[in-house]
């Protein structure tokens, strides 16, 4: 097998190892189980469009807020529960519940790999070859553009001047800052998402890699 089939055979693995969430916990789960995600979604949606009646409430804004991380706390803690049914086998084998929850989606997706790993009868030395094979495959990093002390300038400039703007609107002078805040919060998170698939993205080969030698150590045992 040449180096590049074999960098798209344990590609292909990789993939195959995640879980599509979102499927699982809202449209494949029994009704006894799905119906907690989707009464926390039928909230939010109420949550949020009570909002919009009183959007310059400040009371309001901080109900809204406080609604809007317990609605992701309660999305996180079903996903947790939907992950543990579907996988109950490798919870057991691999002792997932002793784990930290923020960890045991990378761990169930680890296993799920290295189950995949063993159904096509990798040993360490086919492993190892893998490995090779995707290192030669993989093109230099390049350097980060918030590296580059003239655009890192510049975006502190444009903060700066944007503070300043919004201390000037009627909503700041009124007393009603909080929903720049709130506002802003919520780009943060959606900009910290985005920022998380690009990372990943890249980081995707020193993952594969990563998993690849845990595997190895697997195999011995």
């Amino acid at each position: 097998m040449t180096a590049l089939k074999n960098y798209a055979n344990i590609l292909k693995i990789y993939n195959e190892s995640r879980t599509n969430y979102l499927k699982l916990v809202f449209f494949k789960q029994k009704i006894a189980y799905s119906w907690k995600p989707w009464l926390i979604l039928i909230a939010t949606a109420a949550l949020m469009l009570y909002h919009s009646i009183q959007p310059e409430s400040l009371q309001q804004n901080l109900y809204t807020f406080i609604g809007l991380i317990s609605s992701a706390i309660g999305l996180f803690l079903t996903t947790e529960e939907a992950r543990a049914r579907k996988f109950r086998k490798i919870y057991k084998k691999h002792k997932i519940k002793k784990h930290p929850l923020i960890n045991r989606q990378q761990l169930v997706r680890y296993a799920v790999f290295l189950r995949k790993l063993k159904k096509q009868n990798h040993t360490i030395e086919s492993i190892e070859k893998s490995i090779a094979s995707i290192k030669s495959c993989t093109p230099p990093e390049t350097s980060s553009t918030t590296q580059n002390i003239i655009i890192t300038t510049l975006l502190a400039a444009l903060v700066t001047i944007t503070a300043n703007l919004l201390e000037k609107t009627s909503l700041w002078t009124d007393g009603k800052g909080f929903l720049f805040i709130l506002y802003i919060l919520a780009m943060l998170y959606i900009s910290w998402i985005i920022a998380t698939i690009i990372k990943e993205r890249k980081a995707q080969t020193l993952t594969i890699i990563r998993l690849l030698e845990r595997a190895k150590i697997d195999l011995q045992d």
